[in-house]
């Protein structure tokens, strides 16, 4: 059992079946109706998210008082435009692996005026510069899914 990509973006299972099928170009005529992975819906992990930093806020209000003026203070404009700071941390997110950082700033990067174009550039940087396979395999399931959902926002 191998997965891949169709040229939509979808992930989906496939069996390999014969050597001709190892060496189609589009596997997207491999998979299987049916076989389409249940992916996670990321405005839900969103909200998720945000309702989790208001529970946190409620148990701790001077933490998440303190926690919030740094991611402030981090993502405004400086020497860097806070759009830069946002498509560095869809890269670092990537590298990390952490599913919720990937969906809040990629969100954080369309609202901060960048385009599809640059957030996947971002998410390049990341598989290609640093973290590899397990960076393209974030980036092409979970980024893209977040990309795709949040660009209608913006």
């Amino acid at each position: 059992m191998k997965i891949c990509a169709d040229w939509s973006g979808r992930i989906c299972k496939y069996r390999i079946r014969t050597a001709e099928d190892q060496d189609r170009s589009n596997k997207s005529d491999i998979c299987r109706e049916g076989d389409l992975l249940q992916m996670k819906n990321v405005r839900e992990m969103l909200d998720e998210l945000m309702n989790g930093m208001a529970a946190m806020s409620d148990e701790d209000v001077e933490f998440m008082k303190q926690f919030s003026g740094l991611q402030k203070k981090a993502f405004e404009d400086s020497a860097l435009p806070g759009k830069t700071k946002e498509l560095i941390a869809v890269a670092i997110a990537l590298y990390s692996r952490c599913e919720y950082c990937i969906v809040y700033h990629v969100y954080n990067a369309y609202a901060a005026g960048a385009s599809r174009d640059e957030i996947l550039d971002a998410a390049k940087v990341a598989a290609g510069g640093f973290g590899g396979g397990p960076s393209l395999a974030y980036a092409s399931t979970l980024l893209m899914a977040s990309v795709d959902e949040f660009e209608k926002d913006f």
